[in-house]
């Protein structure tokens, strides 16, 4: 590789050369269990919310969301942890709280198997759709 190259779409492949098994296998060791999660949390993603952060860390904020709202949050290692959250919000659906945390930083989430994944954009949507593909096999 010369130098000033980047190695991003092997890195791309790779990525997502290995996300796929892992949610096809996944899919297929809990398929009946990875429905009812989800449906689950689809209900959860509905609950109104409130927040108050100001200058709160990324990570602590969705992590707290989680612990209080009772799900599971998976944040990609690419998601700065530490990047600063303000927001304030009543009585809003979780899952718009959740898009308002994410899309300011880039970022976005999808449910995935009963977890909230949070992650670059595109890596998010490659998610949800090979969730959709798994279930599909």
């Amino acid at each position: 590789m010369k130098r000033g190259q980047t190695c991003r779409p092997r890195l791309h492949w790779l990525l997502l050369t290995a996300a796929f098994p892992l949610a096809v296998a996944i899919a297929w060791l809990g398929a009946t269990d990875a429905h009812a999660a989800d449906a689950q949390l689809g209900q959860r993603l509905e609950r109104p919310v409130t927040v108050a952060w100001q200058g709160q860390q990324l990570g602590a904020a969705l992590e707290r969301l989680a612990v209080a709202q009772q799900f599971h949050v998976w944040i990609d290692r690419r998601v700065d942890p530490n990047a600063p959250v303000e927001l304030t919000v009543d009585n809003q659906p979780l899952r718009e709280v959740l898009a308002a945390v994410t899309q300011p930083h880039g970022l976005a989430f999808t449910p995935f198997n009963g977890i909230i994944y949070v992650g670059p954009k595109q890596a998010a949507g490659e998610l949800a759709t090979l969730s959709v593909l798994a279930r599909q096999s």
